[in-house]
């Protein structure tokens, strides 16, 4: 398959209902923000709660990566 024919395939994949693309990127500085308003600390175990948090919902289906 060539790289055109590859990418119409993920673009068409995507495009189905009920699946979608979550960008979720954040820096550090803005997440401690975040945190601090909430009285979380912004360490890595903390982070990856949080990004699991509103990436794991129910109803979503499985998001690999946030």
């Amino acid at each position: 398959m060539d790289t055109a024919s590859e990418l119409q395939a993920t673009v068409k994949a995507m495009a189905q209902p009920g699946k979608g693309l979550l960008a979720a990127d954040e820096s550090g500085p803005t997440i401690a923000k975040r945190f601090a308003t909430i009285g979380v600390e912004s360490n890595e175990e903390n982070r990856r709660a949080g990004a699991a948090c509103c990436c794991l919902r129910q109803g979503w289906g499985r998001i690999s990566a946030a």
